[in-house]
C-alpha cells in the first residue's frame, strides 16, 4: 500500500468563506481529524500553539477497504481525535414531524423506522436535522449508520488507542449547509468531490457545532465521563486519606490528653492522702478537699481573729491588790472579763485601763457582794491578730 504526505500550511484566519477555521477555532486546543473518503483516509494534526498550522499525510484504501491496516502514523497521543464518515456508509430518511424540539424527535424516530428498514432501529445508529419548519409540521432529515459497521470502525481505531470525541460527515453537512430543503435529497444521492480545503474547513465548523454526530447510545464518547470520573475517585480518596489522617491525629491527642490527665488524678491523690493521711476512703479529692476547705472556714475563729494570750498578757497590767478577775470569755470580737474590786469608782478605773490596750469597753453590770465589795461585769473589743 503507497504512503504519502504533504503539508497543508496556512495562518489564522485563511480559508476564507463559509470554511473558515480562522480564530473562532483557537479553543479546540490539539486535534487530530481524521477525514475518511470512499478510496482515502486523510489525516490532519491542528494545533493551535503553532499558529493553527493544518499538517496532513494521506493514507490511501485498498478495495472494500473500510480503514487502513495500520493507523500508527495517524497516532498523536495528545490530541482530541474527531472522524468524519463518507456519505456512501449513510443511509437518509426524510420525515414529517409535528414538533422541532430534536430530544423529542429523537425519541419517536425509532417507532418509524422500524417498519421502514432491514432489522429495525436496533440494527442502526441515526441522528437527526431539521430542515424546515412550517406551520403544517417539519422536515426532519434523519441519516443512519449499520451498526455492525460503525462498532467495526470504531474497534479498529481503538486497536491504535483512537477514540474519536464525534462521528461526522464532511459530506452530509455540505449537502445540509449548500441546499434548500426540497432540494437536499438530489444532492444527498449525487455528492460532489470537495476540496481538501472544503473538507476540513466543513469539519472543523462540525467539530464546533455537529449537524449529525454518530457517536451515541452505547457508542457515545465517554472517555471524559471517564475522567473526570476518575479525577473525582482519585479526589474522593484524597480526602478520605486526609480525613483519616485527622482521626488519626485526633485520636493520638485523645490518648495523650488521657494519659496526662490520668497523671493529674493520680498526683491529686497522692497530695491529697499526704495532706490528710487519717482518711481512708477516696472517691472523689476534688469534692472531699472542698468539703474539707468548708469546714475549716466554718473554724477559722480558732485561727483568726482575738489572741487570747496576748489578752491574758495585756490583763496582768490591770492586776493589783483587791482586783480580782474570776471569769474571762474571749470570743471572735469580744472579750467578757467578770471580778471583783473595792468600790464602784475601781470598776471605772478598770474600764479606761482596759480601753488603753484594747477597744472600748462597756460596764454591763455591777452590784455589791457579801463582803461589801463590788462585783462587776465589763465588755471589751478585743485586739485582734
Amino acid at each position: 500500500m503507497s504512503k504519502g504526505s504533504s503539508r497543508l500550511s496556512w495562518i489564522y484566519p485563511a480559508v476564507p468563506g463559509p470554511y473558515d477555521t480562522g480564530k473562532n477555532y483557537r479553543d479546540m486546543g490539539t486535534i487530530t481529524l481524521l477525514d475518511l473518503t470512499s478510496d482515502t483516509l486523510a489525516f490532519y494534526r491542528l494545533d493551535r500553539d503553532k499558529g493553527g498550522s493544518l499538517a496532513q499525510g494521506r493514507i490511501p484504501l485498498g478495495p472494500g477497504e473500510l480503514l487502513p491496516a495500520d493507523l500508527s502514523q495517524v497516532v498523536s497521543g495528545d490530541a482530541d481525535y474527531y472522524l468524519s464518515i463518507p456519505g456512501s456508509l449513510l443511509n437518509f430518511r426524510i420525515m414529517e414531524m409535528p414538533f422541532p424540539d430534536l430530544k423529542k424527535v429523537r425519541e419517536l424516530i425509532p417507532f418509524e423506522l422500524d417498519g421502514l428498514i432491514l432489522g429495525g432501529s436496533a440494527s442502526i445508529v441515526f441522528d437527526v436535522h431539521i430542515l424546515e419548519s412550517g406551520s403544517g409540521g417539519h422536515r426532519v432529515l434523519v441519516a443512519y449508520i449499520a451498526r455492525p459497521v460503525l462498532k467495526d470502525i470504531l474497534e479498529r481505531l481503538r486497536q491504535f488507542s483512537i477514540d474519536p470525541k464525534a462521528i461526522i460527515s464532511a459530506d452530509l453537512a455540505h449537502a445540509v449547509s449548500s441546499s434548500a430543503g426540497k432540494k437536499i435529497a438530489g444532492l444527498l444521492l449525487e455528492q460532489p468531490r470537495l476540496s481538501d480545503e472544503a473538507r476540513v474547513g466543513l469539519c472543523l465548523k462540525e467539530i464546533k457545532t455537529p449537524t449529525f454526530n454518530f457517536r451515541r447510545d452505547e457508542f457515545a464518547y465517554k472517555a471524559d465521563d471517564e475522567r473526570q470520573q476518575k479525577a473525582l475517585r482519585t479526589a474522593a480518596v484524597l480526602a478520605l486519606l486526609i480525613l483519616v489522617v485527622f482521626l488519626a491525629d485526633v485520636t493520638a491527642t485523645m490518648f495523650a490528653l488521657n494519659r496526662e490527665n490520668s497523671a493529674l488524678r493520680q498526683n491529686i491523690r497522692k497530695t491529697y492522702q499526704a495532706v490528710f493521711p487519717e482518711e481512708k476512703k477516696i472517691t472523689d479529692e476534688v469534692y472531699q478537699m472542698k468539703a474539707h476547705l468548708k469546714v475549716l472556714k466554718e473554724k477559722e475563729t480558732a485561727f483568726v481573729g482575738i489572741s487570747a494570750l496576748q489578752t491574758l498578757l495585756d490583763l496582768t497590767r490591770i492586776s493589783r491588790e483587791g482586783i480580782s478577775l474570776n471569769d474571762i470569755t474571749i470570743d471572735r470580737d469580744l472579750v467578757v472579763i467578770k471580778g471583783e474590786c473595792p468600790s464602784l469608782s475601781d470598776a471605772q478605773k478598770i474600764k479606761t485601763e482596759l480601753e488603753t490596750f484594747l477597744g472600748e469597753a462597756n460596764i454591763s453590770d455591777t452590784k455589791p457582794s457579801d463582803q461589801n465589795r463590788t462585783q462587776f461585769t465589763i465588755s471589751a473589743k478585743g485586739r485582734k491578730i
